[in-house]
């Protein structure tokens, strides 16, 4: 082919049964397919899907039943939904209150799953995850003997009193 000519594209041929006898094919795209995808788009616009109110009681239901497929499967995961009770938040968000950010990515990793199913069982399509991570307050143990008279007294005022009376020294020097 001579330089400056561009090679047109070839139309496809389909040859048929007699020998040398050669067919043009042509394609038509049909308007259908953009009437199927303008169908879809309204039937999963967020007015169309379902929305229906739910409890806190029947959100408590749903979560015990989806968390319960994961017993065997995720015990780990079983373990974050089931910790802690989900909290309804406003009328679609729920609140899953974790203890650290492992669990936080495990039900993140599931979270589509997860909405699948309680969107079918609460037939409510805009239901929402969240989830906190719960902050504990470590408590200091007490190590030291004065440490554990302090714990103790607080407990009971009446071992300050015994202790004075007793007179009893907790210094080791």
């Amino acid at each position: 082919m001579p330089e400056g000519q561009k090679k047109t594209p070839e139309t496809p041929r389909i040859r048929s049964a007699e020998k040398g006898a050669i067919k043009k094919v042509s394609l038509k795209i049909s308007s259908t397919g953009e009437n199927k995808s303008q169908e879809e788009e309204q039937a999963t616009s967020p007015a169309n899907l379902p929305a229906s109110p739910f409890s806190a009681k029947e959100l408590a239901t749903a979560w015990g039943s989806m968390a319960a497929r994961y017993e065997k499967s995720s015990l780990s995961l079983h373990m974050a939904l089931t910790q802690h009770d989900p909290q309804l938040k406003d009328t679609h968000t729920v609140i899953v209150y974790v203890e650290n950010s492992i669990q936080e990515e495990l039900i993140r990793e599931n979270a589509a799953d997860i909405l699948a199913y309680l969107h079918q069982k609460l037939d409510n399509a805009r239901v929402r995850l969240e989830t906190v991570i719960r902050q504990h307050k470590k408590k200091q143990k007490a190590y030291l003997p004065k440490e554990k008279l302090e714990e103790l007294i607080k407990k009971n005022p009446h071992i300050s009193r015994l202790k004075d009376e007793l007179g009893l020294d907790l210094d080791y020097s």
